[in-house]
This record gives C-alpha cells, structure tokens and sequence, in this order.
C-alpha cells in the first residue's frame, strides 16, 4: 500500500471518529433540573421526615442510574438484584437509585434491607421523581446521566444485557 493510500485512509478514520464523537456529545440532553436538586431534595426528601430514607446526603458521582420499578412487577426483582451488582461494582463512579412506584409501600423491613444494599431506593409516594425525571414511565423505565449531568439516555430496560450496556458507558 502507498504510503499516499495510508494517509487517505487515516485521514477518513480520523474524520469518522470526530463525527462519532460529535453525534454522541449531540444526542446527550439537559436535565430538567439539577442534578443536585434531584438527589438530594427529591431522592433524600426535605419533603416529610418520613420520607427520608438517606441520614445523609447523596455524595455526587460522575454516573446516576434512575430505574422506576414496583412491588407488582414480577420482572423487576431480577433487574434490582443486578442493579445492586452494577452499584457494588462501579460505587466510585456511579449512583443507582431504585425509584419504586406510588403503590409500593415503605415498611420498616424494606428501610433495614436498603440500609445494606449498595443501591439507592426511593419510594415516589407523591410523584416526584416521576415528575421531575421520568416522561410517563413504565416499569424499568431508567433515566441514566453523565458527568456534565446532562441526560446520556433513557429508556425502558426489557433486557438483562441492558445493564450491561450501561456498565459500558461508564468510565
């Protein structure tokens, strides 16, 4: 191969990972609120006593992954125990909260089992992470942001390998 071919052909490589590049800083969207705001007045609630789960506040992380589950999806069980793998895994970089439905009651056996899992669980008695985060979630809706806090994607997980993309994403 000419060493003229060479250049052309580093050169189109270079030009297809610049473009690469600028498609995904486009694609990445502004939150509604920040993301302070979220986790720490909505997540860790100066709302009602009651509703605080946290004792302190949520640390900031690079990474947050938001999943919207509850206590009558059967398929959710299996995405919240690799939910708190993936946390376990990444806890330098990464946030996960387990934001479950209205439906879905906090008990003191629930608060004594999130003490001890490496995920962040959320009960959205009053609808505010659904207000101020998700766009008519489903169950496994997630909402996962970067960190410049922008949203990086959401969506529905309908897979286990889902997680698996995410995990990817994180630095």
């Amino acid at each position: 191969m000419s060493s003229t071919r060479m250049q052309a052909l580093v050169i189109i490589v270079l030009i297809q990972m610049v473009s690469l590049i600028s498609w995904s800083a486009t694609q990445e969207k502004p939150m509604i609120k920040p993301m302070s705001f979220i986790l720490n007045n909505v997540l860790n609630a100066d709302l009602q006593s009651s509703n605080q789960l946290e004792n302190e506040a949520v640390p900031m992380k690079n990474y947050q992954l938001f999943v919207y589950v509850g206590a009558n999806c059967q398929a959710c069980q299996i995405y919240t125990t690799e939910l708190q793998k993936l946390a376990l895994e990444k806890a330098k970089h990464l946030n996960v909260v387990v934001v479950y439905d209205h439906s879905s009651k906090a008990s003191l056996n629930q608060k004594d089992y999130f003490n001890q899992s490496s995920t962040y669980e959320y009960f959205d008695h009053a609808g505010y992470m659904y207000h101020y985060l998700f766009n008519k979630p489903q169950y496994l809706s997630y909402v996962f942001t970067g960190p410049k806090h922008t949203i990086i994607s959401d969506g529905q997980l309908s897979k286990l390998e889902d997680i698996e993309t995410l995990k990817s994403a994180i630095n």
